[in-house]
């Protein structure tokens, strides 16, 4: 969930109780990548792992990986990319998004 006013990006758990608050400013990099490899009969793979790299409270490098499909990924990146002002960085080179 992304929350301008508190300009944070906060994981929710199944129940929707908050497990992680990463604030957007500590956001080092976020990358998209196949998540499993591609078979070569596939034109698009079906799902992408969208790995989002941060600095925590104490200073410490993390990264949290989030699982897309091809159903969502394309409007996820375009609302991340607008809500985070970075960049997303397209590891697989022949990605479509």
């Amino acid at each position: 969930m992304f929350d301008k006013s508190k300009k944070t990006i906060e994981f929710l758990s199944d129940k929707g109780d908050s497990v992680l608050v990463v604030p957007m400013d500590q956001i080092k990099d976020l990358i998209l990548d196949y998540k499993t490899p591609v078979n070569p009969v596939q034109v698009v793979p079906d799902q992408y792992l969208l790995t989002i790299r941060y600095k925590n409270n104490e200073g410490t490098e993390e990264s949290i990986d989030m699982t897309l499909n091809t159903n969502n990924c394309r409007e996820f990146l375009k609302i991340t990319a607008a809500e985070t002002g970075k960049e997303i960085f397209h590891k697989c080179a022949c990605c479509v998004f």
